[in-house]
C-alpha cells in the first residue's frame, strides 16, 4: 500500500530558456532594426542632392545671348 512510485505528470516542461524560434525571431528583429538605424544615420549625414541646381554661371552660358 505504500509502494512507492514514480510521480505521474502530463504537463509538457517549460523550456529551460529561449527556444530556437524564439531567438531566431529576436535576431531578425535586431539586425532590421541595426540596419534601419544604419540607414537613417548614413542619410542624414550623406545629404543627397536629387535635383540640381542651376548656378548662375550655368544659367548664363545656357540663357540666349540679348538682341542687340
Amino acid at each position: 500500500m505504500n509502494a512507492p512510485s514514480e510521480p505521474h505528470d502530463d504537463t509538457p516542461a517549460a523550456p529551460a530558456g529561449l527556444n530556437r524560434t524564439a531567438l531566431a525571431i529576436g535576431a531578425f528583429f535586431a539586425v532590421l532594426i541595426a540596419f534601419n538605424v544604419a540607414f537613417y544615420v548614413v542619410a542624414l549625414t550623406h545629404p543627397v542632392q536629387l535635383l540640381p541646381v542651376p548656378s548662375a554661371a550655368a544659367a548664363q552660358a545656357v540663357a540666349p545671348s540679348a538682341p542687340r
